[in-house]
């Protein structure tokens, strides 16, 4: 965080937090986690030392922003610290409690500590029919049990939950949270080898990632129609497909699209007896295969391949 806050302009402390929380948002949907981490950090010192003057409801949306941006890079231990500090003070309102708890369980899931996750999202579950809440946040309650169905295996399950949570965000509307919603959905179909199903929620959410500027979407986008391209035996559309998300991907450091990706180009290249194409996509895979998630299915058979080779 110290590094990254040294790409911050220098007029940082000019901002507002009302300005501050906008830039946020929009640095969300472009998918600039880094900046999103380095932003809020740096206006949460700023208010600390009196620089720049905040509401508790501004400090606590701020430490919600910086701690989502760490889970999206994948830093889930840092990000689960910071929502344990934040859940064990007092929120100013009752969407942020619950929007807190809701980060505490994804950051639970990815670090495999699935019996807290489900505890934290049964506390959130509660929260949410304790008081009055919109559909946003029943959408996103909705979202959230989806992805920790998917990560504890249950697949049907999830399909019917993430098609749930799509129908609420259609109705705020909320086209960002559709689009992710979508691509979720789309990468569940594609892990029970039903990629054909898995095509129209693609094209939808490619469309509106397009048009709206929504990179880190777009790149998953890209990366799962590479997948599908893949199984199909269309090399050329999937290598483009994949060429086109790690264009987005290496420029914001989305290492598991990297890894992915570049685990599907080998894969051409080996059919093309491409040796050089090979060589240089299996150095990539080497580089980063300590720094995704363990269960990926793409670094499991390549984890697979290498035990191999080895005896």
């Amino acid at each position: 965080i110290d590094l990254l806050r040294e790409t911050q302009p220098t007029d940082i402390a000019a901002s507002t937090a009302e300005e501050a929380l906008a830039q946020l948002d929009r640095l969300e949907m472009a998918g600039a986690y880094r900046e999103e981490v380095a932003l809020a950090s740096a206006m949460l010192e700023a208010i600390e030392h009196g620089g720049i003057p905040a509401e508790p409801e501004q400090i606590v949306a701020l430490k919600i922003y910086r701690i989502d941006a760490l889970a999206h890079l994948e830093r889930y231990e840092m990000a689960k610290v910071q929502c344990e500090e934040l859940l064990s003070d007092t929120f100013p309102t009752r969407r942020q409690k619950l929007q807190a708890l809701l980060c505490f369980t994804i950051c639970c899931y990815r670090l495999k500590r699935y019996t807290i996750a489900e505890m934290a999202l049964v506390k959130a579950t509660e929260e949410l029919v304790s008081a009055e809440h919109s559909t946003e946040l029943h959408a996103t309650v909705t979202a959230t049990r989806a992805v920790v169905q998917t990560a504890l295996g249950q697949l049907d399950a999830a399909i019917e939950t993430y098609k749930d949570a799509i129908s609420l965000y259609l109705q705020v509307p909320q086209p960002f949270e559709v689009c992710r919603a979508q691509l979720n959905l789309a990468q569940t179909l594609i892990l029970l080898n039903q990629s054909e199903k898995a095509l129209p929620y693609l094209r939808g959410a490619l469309k509106n990632a397009e048009e709206a500027g929504y990179e880190r979407l777009r790149s998953l986008a890209l990366s799962h129609m590479a997948v599908v391209h893949h199984a199909k035996k269309d090399l050329e559309s999937a290598e483009a497909y994949a060429l086109r998300s790690n264009a987005i991907a290496r420029s914001r450091e989305y290492i598991t699209f990297i890894f992915r990706n570049c685990f599907y180009l080998r894969s051409i290249a080996r059919t093309r007896g491409d040796e050089a194409a090979v060589a240089v996509n299996e150095r990539t895979l080497r580089a980063y295969m300590n720094r995704v998630d363990q269960d990926l299915p793409e670094l499991i058979e390549f984890k697979a391949e290498l035990e191999g080779g080895a005896r």
